[in-house]
């Protein structure tokens, strides 16, 4: 991931405004999900968001820092010990690998209007409204690369009309080796407004 970190500092010439850059890319973690301290040979990568802006900074004899800088912050896209299940507003869904649905929250049934049961094989796709739909993949072709994505907010159709807008937070889970289990999608998803165009 070395070559996106170049994207941080753009050859961006003099000008007033400042270009919002956004990358994600793998660090070595040497901290295990149950807090044990491993080495560096056997840490595995944990993927960051790096978000920010790049400035161009000119020539100044007293500063004697020139040329595009950034200025930002990383941070984890999902803690995925953390599952916030409880907030007003958040909820989760569990998906097969073609993003179908295998679990849903109550959340689908209580705003979305959807009955329980029914979205069990349906794809996740089906539901983001099709202005949206290219943002969202785009997204989600990140979670094989990186393990972890975050998507841009998009609207989400709900049951009898009308649609939601979330922000979604999806991580890959990881199976034992030698585990019978198949590898699921996890996503926590952040209602941002109300139902809106209901019929």
């Amino acid at each position: 991931d070395h070559h996106k970190l170049k994207l941080l500092t753009p050859g961006k010439s003099a000008g007033p405004e400042d270009e919002p850059v956004e990358i994600f890319v793998r660090v070595k973690c040497t901290v295990t999900v149950r807090g044990r301290m491993i080495n560096l040979k056997q840490a595995n990568y944990k993927p960051l968001k790096i978000s920010g802006k790049a400035h161009w900074m000119p020539e100044n004899k007293a500063c004697g820092e020139s040329g595009t800088v950034f200025l930002g912050v990383a941070q984890c896209v999902v803690e995925m010990e953390v599952m916030v299940n409880q907030q007003i507003g958040v909820f989760t869904t569990k998906h097969s690998l073609d993003m179908k649905f295998i679990e849903t929250n109550q959340w689908m049934s209580s705003v979305a209007s959807y009955s329980p049961g029914t979205l069990l094989g349906l794809s996740f796709y089906d539901l983001v409204h099709g202005q949206d739909i290219g943002n969202v993949q785009q997204s989600f072709q990140l979670l094989s690369d990186h393990g972890q994505c975050e998507t841009s907010p998009y609207r989400l159709l709900c049951c009898g009309g009308g649609y939601a807008w979330v922000q979604t937070k999806a991580w890959l889970g990881t199976t034992r080796q030698g585990s019978r289990k198949c590898q699921t999608i996890s996503c926590s998803h952040q209602q941002i407004s109300e139902v809106e165009d209901r019929d």
